[in-house]
């Protein structure tokens, strides 16, 4: 918040940022096991496969849990709700399997919700993302600049993620099913930026909004230029990265697995 301009911001010096980031991410980590555990915990008194109504209870258990372990560790403990989740949901994977009733089922749920939610978050972030970005009722409006340097972030943003997947490719080269260059360089333009970033957009504005009442002034501003930024390389990455992607995996001849869906069950 300094770096943005708030005038009751304070300075951060290196030492507290190691800190903070120790307690957001093992902090995250460590309270990620702990609803692991309970929810496992659950779903092992769930496990009654006679009775269809345990099975709607252990989605409801899942749902819960996650919402609850993201809701508690960003907004009470300090610590990052996404590192505490993902913690939660690999020790489920790890020591739950054979405890879930019905895979099938609590995976339609899942699918079913994150679709909804997905639609629900990109609905609300570019309405508000336009509001923002091109209205001058809440903040500074976007001027012509900035769009050139939501271009210049794009290509860099694709830029870094190939970059990121040639360093990586020497290891999934040679693990699982054994990705190949073609299956490389779609990971790497197929990438797109998505909800993660406009939700952090989007809190981020909400907290500058709550902490600055000026609408023109500096930590406003600039604010109002990392959210457009953010958002637009949302945009761009879903308009020409998305729609082409269908293009870009028949070329690569990607467009047919090689094993079939069937296949890869029984290999895994």
């Amino acid at each position: 918040y300094n770096e943005l301009g708030l005038p009751d911001s304070e300075k951060v010096t290196v030492g507290e940022g190691f800190v903070t980031f120790f307690q957001m991410a093992l902090g995250g980590l460590a309270m990620g096991l702990v609803f692991g555990v309970g929810l496992l915990v659950v779903l092992r008194e769930l496990d009654r496969r006679l009775d269809r109504e345990f099975d709607i209870l252990q989605v409801v258990a899942g749902i819960s849990t996650a919402y609850l372990c993201f809701y508690v560790c960003d907004q009470h403990l300090g610590m990052s709700g996404v590192v505490a989740c993902v913690a939660c949901g690999i020790m489920v994977n790890a020591f739950g399997r054979g405890m879930i009733n019905d895979e099938e089922a609590f995976g339609s749920h899942l699918a079913l919700l994150e679709w909804l939610l997905n639609t629900f978050l990109f609905t609300l972030g570019g309405v508000i993302w336009g509001h923002v970005s091109f209205e001058n009722t809440l903040s500074y409006r976007v001027e012509g600049q900035t769009w050139g340097w939501l271009f210049l972030l794009y290509i860099l943003v694709l830029v870094i993620r190939f970059i990121q997947v040639l360093v990586i490719y020497p290891v999934f080269s040679r693990v699982g099913l054994k990705s190949d260059y073609r299956e490389a360089i779609f990971l790497s333009y197929g990438g797109l930026r998505g909800a993660v970033g406009v939700a952090l957009g989007l809190a981020l504005f909400t907290r500058v909004v709550n902490l600055d009442p000026d609408p023109f002034s500096e930590a406003r501003t600039n604010t109002t230029v990392l959210q457009f930024l953010g958002g637009g390389v949302t945009l761009l990455t879903l308009t020409i990265n998305g729609t082409s992607a269908g293009f870009i995996l028949r070329k690569l001849g990607l467009s047919k697995p090689a094993a079939s869906k069937e296949r890869t069950k029984i290999l895994f």
